[in-house]
């Protein structure tokens, strides 16, 4: 449980401060940007005080935001879709949104820990590196406060209970009051966008700022220690619960990075690299993935854009399974706010090299999000970057025929159809030969399954045993000729798999069976189709 809890669960004190719960800090120090790079220091502060405040980090954690800036794939250094150095996308070092580091983050990508010989501004650190440790934050997500602060309660047990949040704001000096506090408040009727990203730490529902009615939150931002002494304030601020956009703007207004841990997963497979950028009105999706390697898919990840969704998944083996609903695995549960999410699944699932498999999810609301080719507005830093007036860049997408497809009364439809550059926000994150049978070893012996069934070059077959034996797998043929023996040895209690190439085979139906000490134990019927 989080160590807020506690406090959580109680009314809701009129002033919080995530450097002093309850006698403990969970904000990490305050840094110092350089170009505009304020939405990266955003995020890993959020991270990090997550980190702190969830025990993943037992040490005052440092993630490394110009690992995000340089490798977050929508920027003219690199995008995957397009490779190195694209003719299109956004300048380095000069902004980005929350979105964008999903995308990052959703991939596997990052965030890393900041490297010894860290920070990266002026030249980009190495992509990958063995050296590197990688968080993974199962679930981002979005609120927008309400207008009359109805909402206003669960967006502070957000912050007691996860840490601290991103936001935006308009940084304008003429909204800036350091006579009181060092409080900000940017009117509704002032026509100017957000251009500076922070984060949320705390709250105080007496805090009085220009603002018509008192109540403000306490923001840590990334300009350094010393910005803020004109108050004391050693790099924090008061921003008004009426500003109008902090906590309000319906991308950037608050974004809680939640449940960071070490990374778990040994592969994320994708076909949206640039994450969420649209959302398509249908329930049902699915994406097509094909195996490089023998792995067990534990957790599918995908976005929701309402709250309270109902979802399902399931996954397949072959479309022909998805016609006929013959799922292998599926798992179900309610969402209760939009963002991004990672279910585990019930049990693992088996891939097998070479292979296709299939990722389906129905939501009943809100649409399915997926990537295309888009425009990405640029939220810039310090104010010595404002006057170059960026334009928001198109950050180009690319996607394959036979990778995402929706169902639209009763017919399947290719992605590709619509948008030729859009994937669907469809993830399967796999461990590396993670499959085991639990302890104590089972009370039978037989054939836990054939995988793929039907297949078309590899199947692996797996089964248990209950004491050691020797073990025969054989195939045969529906006339029961002996087509082939694929296990003869001795092999301990417990779980067991193997790999097997039948790409030799012809087309039809076969018996696998499995003996044991010279006994009949198990029998399956396979297909081979090409």
């Amino acid at each position: 449980m989080l160590c807020c809890s506690r406090l959580a669960a109680e009314a809701l004190p009129l002033r919080f401060d995530l450097r002093n719960a309850e006698g403990v800090n969970y904000v990490s120090p305050v840094k110092s940007q350089r170009g505009g790079t304020c939405w990266t220091h955003a995020v890993m502060a959020a991270m990090e005080s997550n980190m702190m405040i969830g025990g993943a980090a037992s040490f005052e954690p440092d993630l490394s935001e110009y690992h995000l800036d340089w490798w977050n794939g929508f920027n003219l250094y690199f995008n995957e879709d397009i490779g190195m150095y694209p003719a299109e996308g956004l300048e380095v070092h000069m902004g980005g949104d929350y979105r964008v580091a999903s995308a990052y983050l959703a991939r596997g990508d990052g965030a890393i820990m900041e490297p010894p010989d860290g920070p990266f501004y002026d030249d980009p650190p190495a992509f990958r590196d063995s050296s590197y440790q990688y968080y993974y934050a199962r679930h981002i997500l979005w609120h927008r406060l309400e207008d009359d602060l109805s909402n206003i309660d669960l967006i502070k047990r957000q912050i007691m209970e996860h840490g601290a949040a991103g936001t935006c704001m308009y940084v304008g000096t003429e909204f800036l009051d350091d006579s009181i506090g060092g409080t900000f408040w940017q009117p509704p009727w002032d026509p100017n966008d957000p251009n500076h990203a922070i984060a949320i730490i705390g709250w105080d529902d007496s805090i009085r700022t220009a603002a018509p009615e008192p109540g403000a939150w306490l923001c840590k931002n990334s300009w350094g220690t010393s910005w803020g002494n004109a108050w004391g304030g050693e790099g924090y601020f008061w921003i008004s619960y009426y500003d109008k956009h902090a906590v309000r703007h319906p991308e950037m207004g608050f974004v809680s990075f939640q449940h960071v841990e070490s990374m778990r997963y040994d592969k994320i497979y994708y076909h949206d690299y640039h994450g969420w950028r649209d959302t398509l009105a249908v329930h049902d999706a699915f994406n097509a993935f094909v195996a490089d390697d023998r792995d067990t898919l534990v957790a599918v990840s995908f976005y929701t854009a309402a709250d309270s969704v109902s979802y399902t998944i399931k996954l397949y083996r072959s479309r022909a399974d998805i016609e006929q609903d013959q799922y292998k695995a599926s798992h179900t549960g309610l969402i209760p706010h939009p963002g991004f999410h990672t279910v585990d699944m019930d049990s693992g699932f088996l891939l097998v090299s070479d292979d296709s498999f299939f990722v389906h999810l129905h939501l009943d609301k809100g649409g399915h999000a997926h990537d295309r080719t888009s425009v990405v507005p640029v939220l810039l830093g310090p104010t010595s970057v404002y006057a170059l007036n960026l334009q928001a860049a198109v950050v180009p997408s690319r996607a394959a025929p036979g990778e995402s497809f929706y169902l639209d009364n009763g017919v399947w439809y290719d992605l590709q159809e619509m948008d030729t550059t859009a994937n669907f926000c469809i993830k399967a994150l796999v461990r590396k030969n993670k499959f085991t049978y639990p302890n104590p070893p089972p009370s039978f012996s037989g054939l836990m399954g054939v995988y793929p069934n039907p297949f078309s070059r590899r199947a692996v077959i797996d089964f248990n045993l209950s004491e050691t034996a020797t073990v025969l797998v054989q195939l045969y043929d529906i006339r029961g000729r002996l087509i082939r023996t694929l296990k003869d040895d001795r092999r301990s209690a417990g779980y067991h798999w193997s790999e097997y190439d039948l790409s030799d085979l012809s087309n039809g139906i076969y018996i696998c069976i499995l003996k044991v000490d010279g006994r009949l134990a198990d029998s399956r019927k396979i297909m081979m189709i090409k």
